[in-house]
Parts: structure tokens; sequence; C-alpha cells
């Protein structure tokens, strides 16, 4: 960022769009979640309005974030980044991939997306989920699984 004419304009607009990105993650995340919980359990439409349903699991997120800012927070942050965001959710990513692709099927993908929305899914995203995207994420396990016990665990630098 330096290099460029205005490294501070750059800069600032750089980690503007960290933050952006960062709390668009979050929302995403949170809109899945509550989404989720509210179709997959339908009891909870008929106990409970959506706005208090959506205040339990506000007041749940926070109650769970708050292990990350007490005193040993970083502790916590470092435990959780290491042991379930690492190697585990690429394995969860290609368990579900392979399983929508190749057991379940792109077909009745296609069937439940048409009920849904009343488009298809194009030949070429079910080219690329079976031949292209697991693959991939598979070949990225087995290599982080490699970085994991081959090599000690330490990070692999190219240098």
């Amino acid at each position: 960022m330096t290099t460029l004419a205005w490294p501070n304009f750059w800069s600032f607009l750089f980690f503007t769009m960290l933050f952006t990105v960062g709390i668009d993650s979050v929302f995403g995340m949170y809109d899945f979640s509550i989404a989720y919980f509210w179709s997959a359990i339908p009891n909870i439409q008929k106990k409970m309005r959506k706005e208090v349903f959506v205040l339990c699991i506000t007041l749940c997120y926070f109650l769970l974030g708050l292990i990350f800012v007490t005193n040993n927070g970083y502790w916590n942050f470092t435990l959780f980044n290491n042991y379930a965001a690492g190697l585990s959710l690429v394995y969860v990513l290609v368990v579900e991939t392979s399983m929508i692709a190749y057991y379940f099927g792109l077909d009745k993908l296609e069937v439940l997306i048409y009920k849904k929305t009343g488009e298809r899914l194009p030949l070429f995203f079910k080219i690329c989920i079976k031949f292209v995207s697991v693959p991939l994420i598979g070949l990225t396990f087995f290599i982080g699984l490699y970085n994991e016990f081959v090599d000690g665990g330490e990070d692999v630098r190219w240098t």
C-alpha cells in the first residue's frame, strides 16, 4: 500500500473493505441460523413470535461470545481457531459437498431448487460441483492432513 499514490487513502479503503466483509459474514451467518432454526423446528413458530425468537438467538450468541472478551479471551479464541475452525471445517466441507454431489445427487437438488425458485441448475454448475469443487476441496483437505501430521503441524512456507 505504501508504494501506491495516496497510500493513506488506499490503506483506509483496504481496511474498510476488510471490515465490511467481516460484518457481512457475521450478518449472513446470523440470518442463516435464524432462518434454519425457524423453518427446521416448526414448533417454534407455534409457541412464539419471530421477534421473540430472534431476541432469544441474539441473547444466545451474546452469551456464547462472552468467553472471547474475558481476560483469557485471546486463549479461548486461539483454541477455537486452531481446533474448531481449521481442518475440521474443511473436512465437513468435503463431506457435505460429496454427499450433495454424489449421494443425494445434483438432479434431486435441481428438482428441489426448481420447486422453490422455479429455476434450473445450469449444467456448468453441475460439472463444476462434481468434477472441480469436490476434487479441489479434497486436495486441500489432504494437504492440510499432510501438513498437520507428516510435517509435525508446522506451517509450510513457500520460499
